[in-house]
């Protein structure tokens, strides 16, 4: 149980570190930058996203705002959305 919770520990301190440095750009150990972007499916997924350091979207699985509907969002609702994520990423994140 000991040796669980110091691993736990280890864990939880990586993480930590991991996420003390997540604004800063990810550069490889060779000195190539790499572009952290999230695939999400909606506001949410793009504030997450925000918060833990992403650059941008990659992927915006815009299927997502169709599912769990009777019908389809009509083209002002999609325009919200994609609007409201927009606000979220910025001018400066694509």
């Amino acid at each position: 149980m000991e040796r669980t919770r110091q691993q736990q520990a280890r864990i939880a301190a990586k993480r930590e570190a991991d996420f003390a440095t997540k604004d800063q750009p990810a550069i490889t150990t060779d000195g190539q930058a790499i572009e952290i972007v999230a695939n999400i499916g909606g506001q949410d997924d793009a504030i997450q996203s925000v918060q833990m350091g992403g650059e941008g979207v990659g992927l915006l699985r815009t299927e997502f705002i169709f599912m769990d509907r009777p019908a389809a969002p009509t083209e002002d609702e999609q325009t919200a959305i994609y609007e409201e994520i927009a606000q979220v990423l910025g001018s400066d994140r694509p």
